[in-house]
């Protein structure tokens, strides 16, 4: 077969000679004295050209984009954004859904008649007032944290969270803004006997990101503890 012959627009008028004389054939097309292989072929090259350049089937591109992206959004269901910050010397996390904003550390005024405990004051969050509560009194626990001490502090690398579910908005100081987990529902560890013996309410489980661990706020334990806080 003619290197310079015409391969047809479709793919069954193909002459797979390679299959009938050549390499997977009875071998004995004249070509493979010079080319020892149908792939070092000319015709061969031409209708592997072809069947590249030829044009798509109908429905071939909406059927292989719907597949990725069905694949991609499947992905996405199966894992839990989470966003990772420091409290003292504790690592937190909280869903990434509850997040509405991070802003850089602001005054707090305190409410007045109200005596000190998870609710802390309010800021003015763009020229709006957020009650801003005690993470670490939410979570009932003493690890110190300088997000929640008044003075001249070196306050740099705190930040203000802020979190809304529904009607519900509260901020609350943290010492730094670790990062961005994606977690799998399987990294979801239980909490160790210590904690779950403890006073550590509003922690559900326990993930492990980067080297280190850090406990994952309950969504639903965490807000009945802050509405109930402000009783």
């Amino acid at each position: 077969m003619n290197a310079a012959v015409v391969v047809e627009t479709d793919r069954e008028s193909l002459d797979a000679c390679w299959k009938r004389i050549g390499i997977w054939g009875d071998k004995q097309c004249p070509e493979l004295a010079a080319c020892t292989h149908c792939r070092n072929c000319a015709v061969f090259s031409a209708a592997a050209s072809f069947l590249l350049d030829r044009a798509l089937p109908p429905g071939y591109r909406e059927e292989w984009s719907g597949h990725f992206v069905d694949k991609k959004a499947a992905m996405v269901l199966r894992t839990l954004s989470v966003l990772v910050f420091r409290l003292g010397d504790e690592a937190l996390g909280i869903p990434m859904k509850l997040l509405q904003e991070v802003t850089e550390w602001r005054t707090i005024r305190k409410v007045p008649h109200r005596r000190q405990g998870v609710v802390q004051g309010v800021v003015n969050v763009r020229g709006e007032l957020v009650i801003c509560v005690s993470m670490a009194k939410t979570l009932g626990t003493d690890a110190p944290s300088m997000a929640d001490k008044t003075g001249p502090y070196d306050r740099r690398a705190q930040r203000l969270i802020i979190v809304k579910r529904e009607s519900d908005r509260y901020a609350f100081p943290v010492d730094e803004i670790v990062g961005i987990a994606r977690i799998s529902p399987g990294e979801l560890k239980d909490l160790p006997a210590t904690v779950v013996h403890g006073d550590r309410r509003c922690v559900g489980a326990m993930i492990h990101w980067k080297g280190r661990s850090a406990g994952l706020l309950d969504e639903e334990r965490l807000f009945e503890t802050l509405n109930r806080s402000l009783g």
